[in-house]
């Protein structure tokens, strides 16, 4: 989930992360399946789900992932999030 105050929005993000071989996949809470909708649940009324589904997504991960994977990951997000400040 990314910081209310982070440099850029989560689509884009997750545009390049893609870019880079990395996949995402967008967050699904619960509370926004269309079985709730039809129950009468509003998303606007529980705050934190909104936030995540709204800032929120998934990376690519399986479990034979290695330590160099998980490090390109997380090193091509820094970057990512560094460029993206950069030109905001």
């Amino acid at each position: 989930v990314l910081k209310d105050d982070a440099p850029a929005d989560k689509t884009s993000v997750m545009l390049a992360l893609e870019r880079e071989g990395i996949e995402t996949r967008e967050m699904l809470p619960l509370l926004s399946q269309p079985f709730y909708a039809k129950k009468g649940h509003d998303l606007r009324k529980f705050p934190v789900s909104l936030r995540v589904k709204e800032r929120g997504f998934y990376f690519g991960i399986y479990p034979q992932m290695t330590d160099e994977d998980i490090e390109h990951i997380v090193s091509t997000f820094g970057k990512i999030l560094q460029k993206q400040e950069a030109t905001a």
